[in-house]
């Protein structure tokens, strides 16, 4: 019958060993890319920052994650930003009770600077 085959055979493969140089080069080049993960995450970990402020009374707290951003005054959730990437700075900002404008700037670095009613707060 055509296609079918009429018989088949077992390779020999033992001549295929791996050489030291090459399990080498393998065990290398993992180590090499397992290195450049850690390395990217710590440098990302150090990017995490969060700043807490005490406002005449109110506890602001500015969260700059990784790609999570939000203000909080006095555990209530005013203003956040969700994002992968960003190539300019974020802007949070909200307004107290009493009239008070809070305006966070998250830098590309996420880095935290707040001003209340234009005012840089430190």
């Amino acid at each position: 019958m055509p296609g079918e085959a009429s018989g088949y055979s077992i390779l020999d493969v033992s001549h295929l060993n791996l050489d030291e140089s090459t399990a080498l080069f393998t065990i290398s080049m993992i180590l090499i890319f397992a290195d450049i993960v850690l390395f990217v995450l710590f440098f990302s970990s150090m990017l995490l920052n969060c700043k807490v402020y005490d406002y005449e009374g109110n506890q602001i707290i500015i969260y700059a994650g990784w790609c999570h951003h939000y203000i909080k005054v006095n555990g209530e959730k005013y203003d956040e930003h969700n994002t992968i990437a960003t190539f300019t700075p974020i802007k949070l900002n909200c307004k107290l009770d009493d009239g008070t404008v809070l305006d966070a700037t998250i830098s590309l670095s996420n880095r935290i600077s707040l001003k209340i009613n234009d005012r840089l707060y430190k």
